[in-house]
Order: C-alpha cells, then sequence, then structure tokens
C-alpha cells in the first residue's frame, strides 16, 4: 500500500511513520496541473509555460536535486503517473494505494486521453468549461465538447460523450453549450438562497456563534473542576492510609482509579480548550451560495468551472438533460433549519424565512457538526477565495482572514503564502 522508494512531486515520505503524506502547495500545485489539462484548454506545453512563467513554479528541493522549474517531460511523467489517483506502479504490477490522490480514478483516465491525443492533433485554441468534469450518464465516460463553425460564420460548442468516437459508440445526442449552461443557471437559482433567508439565517448563525464557544468554555471549566475534586480525593485518601483506616490494597487501587479519572478529565477540558467551534464556514457558504449566479454570468471559463465544482458533485449528462447533485453541506444546512430540500434536479428552495423566530437547540446542534465537518471547512476556505478574487467587498462582515479555518479544523498549514492558481 506504500511506494517503497522516494515519493513523486506533490507528496514527502515520512521516516517516522514510513508512509506518504501530501507535500503542502506542491500537492495543490500537482492539482492545479491537472485541472489545467482537464478543463480541455490547454496542451501539455501551454500548461508548462503557465507553470513556469506565471506561477514561477519549482521543483522540491533535495540535497542533490530540486530547487528548479520543470521540464516539459516531468509535466508528461506527472500526468501519466498513476500515482496520482491513488495507485503504486511496482514492479510492472498496479497496486491500491494508501495515500491521498491528487485527482480522481476518472479524472486520471480523461487525463490520459487527453495527452494521447496531443501526438496526433493540435493543441485546443478554444477553453472548454465542462470538458472532462460532466460524465456521461448512459456509458460512465467523461463528457468532451468540440468548437464548430457554420459557413455562415456562426460559432458554435458542443458537448458529447468521449464514446462516440468509440466502438460501441454511445448514441447519446450532444448538447449546445447555451442549453447546458441554462440548465446549470436553473440550477444554481434553485440551489441559492434568497436574501430574507440569507440574512435571517446569518443573524442566527452569528448569534449562536458566541454562544457555542460558551459552551465550549462551560465544558472546559466543568472538567477542570473535576480534576480539582480528584486530586482533593486522592489528599483525603491519603491521610486515611497515614492513619491506618484503609490497607496499602485499598489504597493503591483507589489512587489508581482516581489518577485515571484525573487523566481522563484533564484531557477532555484540553479538547474543550483547544476546539474553535465556529458557524463561519456555513455564513461564508450560504454567502457564495446567495451569489452563485450572480458571479456566473459574469465569470469566464476557468471561473464557471470552479463555481460548478463547489456547488455539485457527480454532473452527468444524459438525453440533452444534465443532472446536477448539490454538493454537501447545501442541501444539508437547509434541510437542518427547515427550510424544503432539493434532491439533486429541480425542486425549489426559494422560499421565505423560517417561520421560526430562532432556531431549535437541535437544529443548532445538527449545524454546529456540518460547520466544523473538515470538508465543509476545506470548502468554504475554497469559496472564500473565489469570493476574494471576484468580490472582495462581501467578505467585510466576516474575519478578514478565514485561514484559521483551515488550522483549526483540518490541520492544515497555512503558513505558507505561494498560491499556484
Amino acid at each position: 500500500g506504500w511506494k517503497p522508494n522516494m515519493a513523486p512531486i506533490g507528496y514527502k515520505n515520512c521516516p517516522e511513520t514510513k508512509t506518504i503524506l501530501p507535500d503542502k502547495e506542491h500537492f495543490k500545485a500537482v492539482r492545479n496541473i491537472f485541472e489545467l489539462l482537464l478543463s480541455g484548454g490547454h496542451s501539455v506545453l501551454s500548461i508548462h509555460r503557465i507553470v513556469c512563467d506565471e506561477w514561477g513554479y519549482t521543483t522540491p528541493q533535495h540535497k542533490t536535486k530540486g530547487g528548479k522549474k520543470p521540464a516539459v517531460s516531468t509535466l508528461y511523467k506527472m500526468l501519466s503517473n498513476p500515482f496520482y489517483a491513488g495507485f503504486i506502479l511496482w514492479n510492472g504490477q498496479i497496486y491500491e494505494g494508501k495515500h491521498k490522490p491528487v485527482v480522481s480514478k476518472q479524472e486520471f483516465e480523461q487525463t490520459q486521453v487527453l495527452i494521447s491525443g496531443e501526438t496526433k492533433i493540435k493543441p485546443k485554441k478554444h477553453a472548454f468549461a465542462y470538458a472532462g468534469l460532466l460524465r456521461c450518464g448512459a456509458c460512465g465516460l467523461s463528457v468532451t465538447a468540440e468548437y464548430k463553425r457554420k459557413p455562415s460564420g456562426r460559432e458554435y460548442t458542443y458537448y458529447h460523450c468521449t464514446r462516440v468516437h468509440r466502438t460501441p459508440k454511445c448514441t447519446q445526442p450532444s448538447i449546445e453549450v447555451r442549453q447546458l449552461e441554462s440548465q446549470i443557471v436553473e440550477f444554481m437559482k434553485q440551489l441559492s438562497i434568497v436574501e430574507p433567508v440569507f440574512d435571517w439565517l446569518a443573524k442566527q448563525l452569528s448569534q449562536f456563534n458566541g454562544e457555542l464557544k460558551s459552551e465550549e468554555e462551560a465544558i472546559a471549566e466543568k472538567h477542570a473542576l473535576a480534576v480539582n475534586d480528584y486530586e482533593k480525593q486522592i489528599s483525603n485518601l491519603t491521610d486515611l492510609r497515614l492513619r491506618d483506616v484503609i490497607t496499602d490494597d485499598e489504597f493503591t487501587n483507589k489512587r489508581k482509579n482516581l489518577q485515571i479519572s484525573i487523566a481522563s478529565a484533564r484531557g477532555k477540558a484540553e479538547i474543550a480548550r483547544k476546539e474553535k467551534p465556529t458557524f463561519e464556514p456555513l455564513k461564508i457558504l450560504s454567502m457564495f451560495n446567495a451569489r452563485a449566479v450572480k458571479y456566473f454570468s459574469a465569470a469566464d471559463v476557468c471561473m464557471k468551472r470552479k463555481l460548478l465544482k463547489i456547488l455539485c458533485s457527480n454532473p452527468t449528462l444524459k438525453d440533452k438533460k444534465v443532472r446536477l447533485e448539490a454538493r454537501f453541506p447545501f442541501i444539508e444546512m437547509l434541510s437542518a433549519v427547515g427550510v424544503p430540500r432539493l434532491c439533486g434536479k429541480v425542486e425549489n428552495v426559494r422560499t421565505k424565512p423560517h417561520k421560526a423566530k430562532k432556531l431549535t437547540k437541535p437544529q443548532v446542534q445538527k449545524l454546529a457538526i456540518i460547520a466544523n465537518d473538515p470538508k465543509v471547512v476545506e470548502l468554504a476556505f475554497e469559496a472564500v477565495k473565489i469570493m476574494r478574487e471576484v468580490e472582495p467587498q462581501t467578505l467585510h462582515s466576516l474575519p478578514e482572514d478565514q485561514d484559521y479555518l483551515l488550522q483549526s479544523h483540518t490541520g492544515t498549514d497555512t503558513g505558507s503564502t505561494t498560491d499556484y492558481r
């Protein structure tokens, strides 16, 4: 399950645990390199220019190598290496790895299709937002795109299954990009939170954010008092032993149990002090959700792809209909406060503020669990990056730096300021 030699770019060998771990910004850079290729708008050569000239990226520094701009051949090897999809190639055999993959198996398959095509065709001149992101709902293969110009001069972009040029051929029809995007916009509209609901939810979350922190402080204090009580019991127990009221065996057994209780209470108090429960991730995502349609309408190809990846998962295309499943936690946080669910299709969640003037304790507890899920925190972090780029003034009501979200909940080291986008 572990690669028995030096880890590739994006990973590092951990000598203590004998495992392979993601290597901070290098892991992120590799992911962004794959995304550039999967966007359909770049060849490996153009990606190499972006990586070296725009990002100024250099490979990890080792004792005798590294610290230099990657060669084109390095990018080809990287994009062809199954290790980045969670596999290990050893002695000509493929094994399932235990490391965190950079891309999914489906994305890696699409990458190989794009790389192999480069030796046969010229690099693409047009960028396609959804190539490699959608999958065919009939056969499961990736959906690609083609640019066409009619004799009249009118230009069109069509999306279709990659199996249309294979045997057996997929019979699914193609869809023009404007039809596709109208369905995406409809999905975003139905998922979005209207202003009154957003204002109500934001106010509720802000109120309970302070209460939640107070509860954690109270829990820490409760366990600290318990430690003091157990220590007093040990002191009294020692006094009883000195006066021969209890035997050595009784003293030893009772003291051992009290010491275990002290260690347990101290541990719980420490956890309560270290934990920073917050509703900020949900406030960020609900704000992002409310503005997604606005962002999408003015976005370029790259930004449209980013927006769709944050809002939905497992997008498929069948019979000219795109099926978009709302990504966790957009539905769950609305459901937690009593707003009607959206089941991934076209049920309306645009509604008036909830009748209740205040969230109930079970609702708050459920929202707290959702808000502090590491996946939700990471998604909120990605949403913040987009809002900073598109509409930074919207973040004035939030902490100036949301990096603490990842540090508090996922243990991610965000000390590095390098941003390979």
